[in-house]
């Protein structure tokens, strides 16, 4: 069985997990030859062409068996020693970003609360003197700035 010719669609080069110094052509297509591939022709393995694969490697995308499978630091499947060093670099990588986020919205929380009762007391004070003007500006301003203090806080509570 063959697959039906498709090369004038899109293409891109990836490079062989197994042979970091070849490449070889891998073929994206339309939605409905994806699914039809998938049908009629099941994933085999990159290094062994006779057994069907069992999943997809998360650092290349190639069909892995049950004897290449590997897993990386956070249980990923992956094909080979260099996918398992691409998969845990960029796990660390996303886990430092998320660090990273979680100290920045508990900081923007603060800064909303500070700035927002700032706000509030200064439309307070623009009452006193009756400047009414100012403090329906400030009043509302600093009340959503204060509110969006709590949002933050419950970003920086959901992080890693």
């Amino acid at each position: 069985m063959r697959l039906p010719d498709i090369s004038g669609r899109f293409r891109v080069w990836r490079q062989d997990a197994a042979q970091p110094d070849s490449r070889m052509l891998w073929i994206l297509a339309l939605p409905h030859f994806q699914r039809y591939a998938t049908e009629n022709y099941p994933m085999i393995c990159l290094s062994h062409p006779e057994k069907s694969a069992v999943s997809i490697c998360a650092g290349c995308g190639a069909g892995i068996c049950m004897e290449c499978r590997q897993k990386s630091r956070r249980g990923k499947n992956v094909c080979s020693a260099h996918c398992v060093d691409l998969v845990n670099e960029y796990d660390d990588t996303m886990r430092s970003t998320l660090s990273k986020w979680t100290l920045s919205s508990k900081i923007t929380a603060w800064f909303c609360w500070l700035f927002g009762g700032v706000c509030l007391l200064l439309a307070i004070v623009a009452i006193a003197v009756k400047n009414y003007s100012l403090a329906f500006f400030l009043g509302p301003c600093g009340l959503i700035i204060f509110v969006s203090g709590f949002w933050y806080n419950k970003l920086a509570r959901q992080g890693p």
